[in-house]
C-alpha cells in the first residue's frame, strides 16, 4: 500500500540586475534655453532572465540648469537597479541690451547732476544684476564715457557705453587795467592780451588769449 503527498519548492529571484556600463554625466550648451541631448541606455544584465532598461524623464530635451536622469533595470522577477545620469544645459546667451542715448546737459557752471536711466535689457534666463562705471550722478564739463555692464543669472554679461556731455555756458569773467604805452619810432606799438589782463578768469578751465592789439599813429587806431 502506499500513500502520496506534495511539497512544494519554490525559489524566488530576489536579486536585482547589475548594470555594467555607467552613463557619463553630460555637459551642454543651450541654444538658448533648451538642448537637444540624445543619451545612450547604458546595459544591464540579470542571474536569470533578461533585464529592461527605462529611465525617467524620458524625451531629449533638457533645458536650462541640472536633470538628474535615473536609469532603472527590471527584471522578469520585478526586482530593480538604478544609476543615476546628470544633464547639465549650460546658459551661455548673454543678454540682449539697447544701447541708452547720449546726453547733453548744461554745467552750472562746471558740474551738471545726471540721473541716468538703466538700460533695457532682456535674457533668456533673466537678468541678475545691472551695474555703471562711473556710478556717481555728478558729471564735469566736457564728455564722460559711462560703461553699462548687465549680467544674466549665469554669468554672462553685456556690455553698453552711453556718453554724458555738460557743456560749459559760462563765460569768462574778463577784468582789464589802464596801461601807458609808448609809441616806437614807425608810430605803432603791439600790446598783449596780458599786457592789459588784470585777473582775468574762468570758472571752469584756464583763460586763453587769442589776438595782438596793434596801436598806430596818427589815427590811433587799433587793430585786433
Amino acid at each position: 500500500n502506499t500513500a502520496t503527498v506534495t511539497q512544494i519548492v519554490t525559489v524566488r529571484d530576489v536579486t536585482p540586475p547589475t548594470f555594467t556600463t555607467t552613463p557619463q554625466n553630460i555637459n551642454v550648451n543651450g541654444a538658448p534655453n533648451c538642448a537637444t541631448v540624445t543619451l545612450t541606455t547604458p546595459t544591464a544584465t540579470d542571474n536569470w532572465s533578461t533585464a529592461t532598461v527605462t529611465r525617467n524623464p524620458e524625451g531629449n530635451t533638457f533645458c536650462i540648469g541640472t536633470t538628474t536622469v535615473v536609469w532603472t533595470a527590471t527584471d522578469a522577477a520585478g526586482n530593480t537597479a538604478t544609476v543615476t545620469q546628470i544633464v547639465t544645459v549650460r546658459d551661455v546667451t548673454p543678454p540682449t541690451v539697447t544701447t541708452p542715448q547720449p546726453i547733453t546737459v548744461n554745467g552750472a557752471p562746471c558740474t551738471a547732476t545726471v540721473a541716468l536711466t538703466a538700460p533695457a535689457a532682456t535674457d533668456n534666463d533673466g537678468i541678475a544684476s545691472v551695474t555703471r562705471i562711473p556710478s556717481i550722478n555728478t558729471f564735469m564739463v566736457g564728455v564722460t564715457s559711462v560703461v553699462w555692464t548687465i549680467t544674466d543669472r549665469s554669468g554672462n554679461s553685456t556690455t553698453v557705453t552711453q556718453t554724458v556731455t555738460v557743456r560749459d555756458v559760462t563765460p569768462p569773467a574778463v577784468r582789464t587795467k589802464n596801461i601807458n604805452v609808448q609809441l616806437g619810432s614807425n608810430g605803432t606799438v603791439t600790446i598783449t592780451p596780458l599786457d592789459v589782463n588784470d585777473g582775468s578768469s574762468d570758472a571752469c578751465s584756464q583763460v586763453s588769449f587769442l589776438s595782438l592789439i596793434h596801436i598806430s599813429e596818427p589815427t590811433r587806431q587799433a587793430e585786433i
